[in-house]
């Protein structure tokens, strides 16, 4: 047996049989039992998984490639029911008051019910909904790529209004105080008043921004193409400062004074929030343009196929989780559980405190320094993931346009 397929063969004895990608013996909707210590299921959901679930009420939603969103039982992983859309899905979920509100591929974005699964209304954008909805007060904030921000009234599926930007918006808006705060690919970070759409403010940055903004002690944080983290005053727009990178920054988290951000050249951040001064970086093995997740002292990352999991005031890395493919979506954490879906087909529900792998194992080795991970360290097969991480990152490429 090579190197390669030793590691291979170890991480899914370790990991418990994570790799359920090519088992040819799981139909979509089933949900699979894991004996080890860590995974507590896994569920198959019948195409890739590009979106973040969403937790809510004992049950976990989650949209699939398939054209499927699915409602999933958070402790046993089984399936309560099925909402078709006939398109892929890549805008995570939102749940709010019994409501599941999610956009697809087509255009549409739709309220569902949380517990039986029947639309309540659907509204078209007419083109991609890759934004995830923010819910507050009564209305839907969403963004599409018919380069417009929609406001729409919950409960009954009316537009309220709908600003139009100069180009697409990708990523997720937030809202707070009455503002709602995004991001568009005509490079501006917007804020808005939350019940008229009128522009409160707007600052320009040099490229696109296709990320989700977070917002904490009056400051919004905000990633951007041109390698840039913008800490901004939420009320006037004003910069309080910035921190260069050196490659696109994602979608920030902001917890207890500390941003955590990811790069597309493979790095982990965490910085002072009100300084913006670096207080550790984690090198990975892909790309992290997804929000991080914290578990108590934990900072969980997507990156490549796996998933990192860090200490939050150490910045070492406590233990990697491998799946079968690219990890596009962030993850959610419920109740000690990180819920993570891959585009091996598989929403994965992990224990954040079980797994007894640290970086100073060798299969958790993220590669060389140009970024690139070393063969058979990140694919379920040997020599796979190379291939997937640079596959990923054309995907990525690609969905963003």
């Amino acid at each position: 047996m090579s190197q390669f397929d030793r590691r291979g063969f170890l991480s899914r004895l370790l990991f418990g049989g994570a790799f359920a990608v090519g088992s040819g013996s799981v139909t979509a909707g089933t949900a699979v039992a894991q004996s080890s210590d860590g995974t507590v299921w896994t569920f198959d959901a019948g195409d890739a998984i590009e979106a973040a679930p969403d937790v809510a009420d004992g049950s976990v939603y989650v949209p699939s490639n398939d054209g499927h969103v699915y409602a999933i039982d958070a402790e046993s992983g089984e399936e309560t029911w099925s909402f078709e859309t006939g398109t892929r899905n890549g805008s995570s979920p939102t749940v709010v008051d019994g409501t599941v509100y999610v956009g697809c591929n087509d255009g549409t974005v739709y309220a569902i019910d949380a517990d039986g699964g029947d639309e309540r209304w659907s509204y078209s954008t007419g083109l991609a909904v890759r934004s995830s909805p923010a819910v507050a007060d009564g209305i839907v904030y969403v963004g599409s790529r018919d380069d417009a921000l929609h406001a729409i009234d919950a409960a009954s599926g009316k537009n309220e209004w709908t600003f139009e930007t100069g180009d697409s918006v990708s990523g997720s808006p937030i809202a707070a105080g009455g503002i709602v705060y995004f991001g568009s690919r005509d490079g501006t970070i917007y804020a808005l008043e939350a019940e008229t759409g009128d522009e409160a403010w707007a600052v320009d940055t040099e490229e696109s921004i296709s990320t989700t903004p977070a917002i904490h002690d009056a400051v919004v944080y905000v990633g951007a193409s041109d390698e840039t983290l913008y800490a901004l005053e939420a009320e006037t727009g004003e910069e309080v400062w910035t921190f260069a990178a050196d490659n696109t920054v994602g979608s920030p988290t902001v917890v207890e004074d500390t941003v955590y951000v990811g790069t597309y050249s493979d790095t982990v951040y965490a910085l002072d929030a009100a300084e913006g001064t670096e207080q550790w970086s984690v090198d990975t093995s892909g790309s992290v343009l997804t929000a991080p997740a914290l578990v108590d002292d934990t900072v969980i990352v997507s990156s490549g196929d796996s998933l990192y999991a860090i200490d939050a005031e150490a910045g070492e890395v406590a233990w990697t989780f491998e799946t079968g493919d690219t990890v596009r979506s962030p993850t959610t954490t419920a109740n000690g559980i990180v819920y993570a879906g891959s585009w091996d087909e598989t929403l994965y529900a992990l224990e954040a405190d079980a797994f007894p792998l640290t970086n100073d194992d060798p299969i958790d080795d993220p590669g060389g320094s140009d970024g690139i991970p070393a063969p058979g360290v990140l694919g379920a097969l040997a020599g796979f993931g190379t291939i997937s991480y640079l596959l990923s990152r054309r995907r990525a490429d690609a969905d963003d346009r």
